[in-house]
Parts: C-alpha cells; sequence; structure tokens
C-alpha cells in the first residue's frame, strides 16, 4: 500500500515538473479581419415544419429565454426538406417526388416571423427549386408567399433556392439552371420593394469537396457571382456512421477543416472578392448518430475550433445546424440548453468581431485562437482587452504564458466536463460551477476566475481568457 502511495505521488511530481508552457506572444498580434455580430447563426431544418414543429416550441417562453441569450444573430430555415415545401398549398402545385411534397402554411410563416423578431434574429428562408416548368423554377408559389409577407409587413433577410443540388442529379438542375432559376429570383426581389430589400444566398453546396467545388466553380463562372449577395457552402466532418468519441477528439479530422476552407475562400474571391464567403450550414456529422454524440462534451471542441478557424480563414458567418434537432441541436428535444449552448453562449459574450492573428505552436494538441473582447455584451469589458480561445486536447495539464500586452491580469472561464463521464459528459461546468438554468428559467450569471498569478490549462479543457487590461492598440478602436 505504501509502495502505491509512493508511485502516484511520483506521478504527481513528475506531471508538476514536465508540465509544458505554452508561451502566447500578443504583442506580435495584428489584425486579420473583421466580422459581423451575427458571424454564429443558426438553423432550422424545415423537417420540423413537416413534421408539425415537433416538440418545438417558437413561442415558449424558455426557447425565446435560450434564443435571445444567442443575439444577435441570421436563422436559416432549410435543408433537404425546402426543396418539397409548399407554401399554403392553394395552388395545387406538385413537384415530381409526390411523396414528400407537405404544406407550409400561413399560421407557420406567421410563427416563424414572429419569433425571429422576439429573438432578435433576422430569417433567411430557403425556397423550393423543385417547383419546375419547361425546365426552368417556376416562381408562383414564391410569389404567394412574398406577396403574403408584404401583407403582414414581413421583411426576411434573404432568400436561398434549393439546397445541396450538386447531389439531386435526379431532379437534374445543374449549374447552368441554377444561375438562370437565381437570376428570375433577383428579377422578382427587385421588383418588389415592399419586402425591404433581402439578400441572396446561394448556392448551398453540400460540401468542400472536390465535386461540390466543381459545381460552385460553374455555377460562379457562369453568371451566379453577379447575382448572389453571399456565397454559401455547408460542411461536416463526417457521415454519423464514424461518429465516435475518438473522431470528435481527433486533431487530423479537426485540420482536415483547413485546406477545405482555403479552396472555397480562394475559389469564391476568384468570381466575386468582396461579397460574403458562409459556412451557411454545418456541423460535426450529417445525419442521425447512435447516442446522440454531438450531445457529449467532446463535441464541443469541434465547434469551438471551427468557430476560431472559420473566423481566421476568411468565413463571414458560421450557421449552426441546428438550433432544435435531436442530434446536433444548440437546444434538445426537451428544450433544454446543450454543451454547445452554453459555449456558444460564452463566444457571444467574450469574443468580439476583430480577429487577430496568433502563433499555433508546436504542440498540436493545443488550439488557440485570439480577438478583441466583445465590449458589447453584459460582461461590460472595454476597449482594448483581449479574448483568447483556448483549448487543451492532449493528455497533459500544459501553463499558460501570455506576452506583450500590458497589465497581468486574467479573466478564466474555464470549461470542463459536468460529471464522471469525462469526455461523454452531457453537461459541462464553467470554473467548477454547473451550467444549467436557474429554478425561474433564466440563465445563471457566468462565474469568472480572476487572477494576476500562472495560468494552468488541464487536460481536456477549454477556456476564454480576457485580458481586461491589456491595452491592446488594434483593440482600443
Amino acid at each position: 500500500m505504501q509502495i502505491l502511495w509512493y508511485l502516484a505521488l511520483c506521478v504527481v511530481l513528475l506531471k508538476c515538473i514536465y508540465t509544458e508552457d505554452i508561451v502566447i506572444d500578443l504583442g506580435r498580434s495584428t489584425v486579420i479581419r473583421t466580422l459581423g455580430p451575427r458571424f454564429i447563426g443558426f438553423t432550422l431544418d424545415s423537417s420540423v415544419i413537416q413534421n408539425h414543429w415537433e416538440t418545438f416550441r417558437p413561442t415558449s417562453s424558455k426557447v425565446l429565454t435560450l434564443s435571445t441569450a444567442l443575439a444577435p444573430a441570421y436563422f436559416r430555415v432549410g435543408g433537404t426538406g425546402a426543396d418539397f415545401l409548399i407554401f399554403n398549398n392553394s395552388l395545387n402545385i406538385r413537384t415530381g417526388n409526390e411523396d414528400k411534397n407537405y404544406t407550409f402554411t400561413e399560421s407557420d410563416w406567421d410563427m416563424l416571423n414572429d419569433f425571429v423578431e422576439r429573438s432578435g434574429w433576422e430569417l433567411i428562408f430557403d425556397l423550393n427549386i423543385f417547383l419546375r416548368s419547361n425546365g426552368h423554377w417556376n416562381s408562383t408559389n414564391a410569389l404567394q408567399l412574398f406577396n403574403y409577407s408584404i401583407e403582414k409587413g414581413y421583411k426576411p433577410a434573404g432568400f436561398e433556392l434549393g439546397n445541396e443540388l450538386n447531389v439531386y442529379p435526379q431532379f437534374n438542375v445543374t449549374a447552368a439552371q441554377s444561375v438562370y432559376d437565381f437570376g428570375n429570383l433577383k428579377h422578382i426581389l427587385s421588383s418588389l420593394p415592399e419586402l425591404g430589400g433581402p439578400l441572396i444566398l446561394g448556392p448551398d453546396v453540400n460540401s468542400l469537396d472536390v465535386g461540390s467545388l466543381t459545381y460552385m466553380d460553374l455555377f460562379l463562372k457562369l453568371g451566379g457571382a453577379n447575382i448572389v449577395d453571399i456565397i454559401t457552402y455547408h460542411h461536416y466532418y463526417f457521415p454519423p456512421t464514424k461518429a465516435s468519441v475518438e473522431t470528435f477528439h481527433n486533431i487530423s479530422l479537426l485540420e482536415s477543416l483547413r485546406p477545405q476552407l482555403m479552396d472555397a475562400v480562394a475559389l469564391a474571391k476568384k468570381y466575386c472578392p468582396d461579397k460574403p464567403i458562409w459556412l451557411g450550414e454545418t456541423s460535426s456529422s450529417y445525419g442521425r448518430q447512435v447516442d446522440s454524440l454531438s450531445y457529449m462534451y467532446v463535441a464541443s471542441f469541434m465547434w469551438l475550433d471551427k468557430l476560431g478557424m472559420a473566423a481566421q480563414l476568411g468565413i463571414d458567418a458560421v450557421i449552426r445546424q441546428s438550433f432544435y434537432g435531436p442530434d446536433d441541436g444548440v437546444i434538445t428535444l426537451q428544450l433544454d440548453p446543450s454543451n454547445d449552448f452554453w459555449v456558444t453562449y460564452l463566444h457571444k459574450q467574450l469574443v468580439g468581431t476583430t480577429v487577430l492573428n496568433i502563433s499555433r505552436g508546436s504542440n498540436e494538441n493545443i488550439r488557440i485562437y485570439s480577438h478583441c473582447t466583445n465590449i458589447q455584451s453584459t460582461t461590460e469589458y472595454t476597449k482594448g482587452s483581449v479574448t483568447l480561445i483556448l483549448m487543451n486536447l492532449g493528455p497533459t495539464d500544459v501553463n499558460i504564458i501570455i506576452q506583450g500586452v500590458e497589465g497581468n491580469n486574467s479573466d478564466i472561464y474555464m470549461l470542463s466536463p459536468g460529471d464522471v463521464q469525462g469526455l461523454q459528459s452531457k453537461s459541462l461546468k464553467l470554473n467548477g460551477y454547473l451550467l444549467k438554468l436557474n429554478d425561474s428559467g433564466g440563465l445563471p450569471p457566468l462565474p469568472v476566475h480572476a487572477t494576476t498569478g500562472p495560468i494552468t490549462l488541464p487536460s481536456n479543457n477549454m477556456a476564454f481568457i480576457v485580458l481586461p487590461d491589456a491595452l491592446k492598440s488594434e483593440c482600443m478602436i
């Protein structure tokens, strides 16, 4: 027994002796780019409406508490089901796939518009491109929706036309046909100023692989670049059959996004260098997962890393699939906040729109991103503050040493698993406090650990570190 105690003590001592120092030099960091306030947005899959809203209740006080906490944001309603959606159905329009058609009613549209207004969000809606006549999009049903919106005074932020057309060859909507259809949409919207000038987004290709980029290249080259206001891609790391604790924690998989984003941004900039580029629908994996792995603590590494990398590499908005859902929702089917809700809420509160470059370092297990701090949130930080986003995916703790800024005060927001399930935990703690809604259904305060001393980033922890008196000149503007 004494020998076991001695060995355990030796392990602890060795761990302390050999803890690696991660040096972050902010003195050399400069501004990469500036984002908009709605950098993080959310989707609602059209199938939720098809299924009579499932358990989602847009008017409930609980849902509105959670949605307003994530404002401002874009709210994209779309997905595969969007191309089988028929507004009101009074014109008896049908598509070529009868068993998937469904009605989207005036009441549904009213509920969506009421929800985004009360949440402080902006609505983006995906129109059905499979309604076709003589090889072209039949806009009759869309016009019915537009006219009803004008009658009610609704002003959606934007419209898409079709979803992931490059994976539906049976409907034969080629890139060239899609460009023609988008041109028709632009003509219609320009003739309806009462709608408030909604943006056009597209073409929403399904991924960032070679086939999708080929479709995107043709779409932009054939005139799409002059029609759409925002270029949209979708991205998922893997299919649901490959989802596991290990894949969510895999550095190579996280890094696989980097070249894909670089290729996508380069292609968009080739044809329309001044137009924004969005990940218009994105999460960890597509489709239904076993055991809802996306709700586990480990999945938040992938989400937080995507936000940091996208901001650095030229993406102007990341639209999370989805706000509500069975596997990857920011809120669950029970309308409770998931782990990713809390990560997103902290990001919204602490991370500003000015993106700073920063060295990635030699330890690939330590993920580092940096922004000027959000000074518009309830945290009441001031100009000159810097926020670091840190993740330790390695097996050992590391020391964080920050150089190149004024002051030595650090406000630490450390995230760790919420229970003994560790990486598989479906809850998380902030500085040791379990994050959950309070007894009255409101959001809890965010406990902060203020220190002037050394900072340790434990294994498998994530952290937002705010340097409130950094006086970083790039963040003083």
